[in-house]
């Protein structure tokens, strides 16, 4: 949802026809749907879902928390952030970012101790993960970004770019990070050298990349 907006949620109840509320479709597209369940409620400006197949999880300003799918109890995997971010998931762990302390952390996906993989970081707009690795952007100071690893046998995390340029999404595929840098598709070898442009797209806001069937 925009702030301000209406909830998603209730948008589509106004708007669905009363077969689509019924679940058997939906008077805009057809498509089968179902009626919205509520998982988890109460939250201090959640960011960043994502889920492992079992739970959901979540940052949140001070906590990183989750919740089974099914929904239940909130539970809370690690608190005291300032402003959380970000959230990712690898095979074993729980990586977020904590905008406010500046630090990307990790803990195991069930709660417990954290760990500190990254200090003096700026604003992480993405992270990418292809089990057990996981990938982000950070954005230290106005007009320049960072693109960063770690797998899980790894203590803290190295650095793979650091350029002049905004740097927003990315996707991990075998060998190569994709990531927008202004007008531009860019795919990065993380075996390294320079950048290669793989597209030229329409100006404006872009945030998010998906990998699809190849």
């Amino acid at each position: 949802r925009d702030a301000g907006s209406t909830p998603l949620a209730a948008d589509a109840d106004r708007q669905l026809s009363s077969d689509a509320q019924g679940g058997t479709g939906d008077g805009l597209t057809g498509v089968a749907c179902g009626v919205p369940t509520i998982v988890a409620a109460g939250l201090d400006s959640p960011e960043a879902l994502v889920s492992n197949g079992t739970h959901v999880y979540w940052v949140e300003r001070t906590r990183v928390a989750r919740v089974a799918l099914a929904g239940g109890a909130v539970e809370e995997v690690a608190t005291g952030l300032s402003q959380g971010v970000n959230v990712a998931l690898t095979s074993g762990s729980v990586y977020w970012a904590d905008f406010g302390s500046r630090e990307v952390r990790r803990a195991p996906l069930s709660g417990g101790a954290t760990v500190t993989v990254a200090t003096d970081q700026g604003w992480v707009p993405a992270m990418a993960v292809p089990p057990p690795a996981l990938y982000w952007i950070d954005e230290p100071e106005q007009g320049n970004s960072r693109v960063w690893s770690i797998d899980e046998s790894q203590g803290t995390a190295t650095l793979l770019r650091a350029e002049a340029a905004y740097y927003e999404g990315i996707v991990a595929e075998d060998d190569s990070l994709y990531m927008f840098r202004g007008s531009q598709i860019i795919r990065l070898l993380l075996s390294g050298g320079e950048p290669e442009i793989v597209a030229s797209v329409e100006t404006g806001c872009m945030f998010e990349l998906l990998r699809q069937n190849g």
